[in-house]
């Protein structure tokens, strides 16, 4: 309780310079937690170091994110939205995520919904068949050639090798690893299907001054082209 009302009396009446970033476990290109970098956290940084801000970030597993501003283990969080159920000043949108369908050029196929992709063997990431709605859950419970895989970059590697014909994948995640050296085949090019819509997100901050700082910073990024530097640097070309 005690906790509680000492971070309502900071709201109120004043704010640290420092931020405690509540962030989730490492998720290349978004979150690099061994080198406490990454797209979106860079991103975050710089616009709140526009404003005088620093940033130290606190890995937090993603089910605790929401808690961590009422416990006081964090003074912001990322990556959350207005549907997260977190109490607190939400932040312009900084960055969105997006789920598509990759599959290689050379197969030139035609896929626009989701039924289309039953016909096809499929590697998605871990419990995507829980998120991705239920015309999508029911597809995946028919296709006797779907599966899924904890680690993206292997999504990514059966691709290029061919042990698969689609992947289902973050579009960032995808850019990411693609150009990764370490990848273990050789890229080949591929084609793009957006099936499902972009998904915003934002920064909660406890504190309103806080939150409207990080605005302004983002805009400033934006203006000065800063903000498309730092995406392509991870993806190979600025996020549009």
């Amino acid at each position: 309780m005690k906790t509680v009302i000492a971070l309502l009396l900071l709201a109120c009446f004043g704010y640290s310079k420092e931020i405690l970033l509540g962030v989730g476990y490492s998720l290349p290109p978004y979150v690099i937690e061994k080198t406490n970098s990454g797209m979106e956290l860079q991103i975050v940084r710089e616009a709140l170091a526009t404003e005088g801000f620093t940033v130290k970030p606190v890995y937090i597993p993603a089910a605790r994110l929401r808690y961590s501003l009422a416990d006081s283990s964090a003074t912001a969080v990322m990556t959350v939205n207005e549907q997260s159920g977190i109490t607190g000043f939400y932040s312009q949108s900084h960055i969105y995520y997006q789920n598509v369908v990759m599959s290689r050029s050379a197969m030139k196929l035609r896929i626009t919904k989701i039924s289309d992709l039953g016909r096809y063997s499929i590697v998605a990431w871990q419990d995507a068949k829980l998120y991705m709605g239920e015309e999508y859950a029911a597809m995946a419970k028919l296709n006797k050639r779907y599966s899924e895989l904890a680690q993206q970059e292997g999504q990514v590697a059966m691709l290029m090798a061919g042990r698969t014909d689609l992947i289902v994948i973050d579009k960032n995640i995808f850019a990411y690893y693609s150009r990764q050296s370490t990848l273990p085949v050789k890229a080949v090019p591929t084609r793009t299907h957006e099936l499902f819509p972009r998904s915003y997100y934002n920064v909660c901050f406890i504190n309103k001054n806080a939150r409207d700082a990080f605005n302004r910073g983002l805009a400033k990024l934006k203006k000065s082209g800063r903000y498309d530097a730092i995406t392509a640097e991870y993806l190979g070309a600025p996020l549009k």
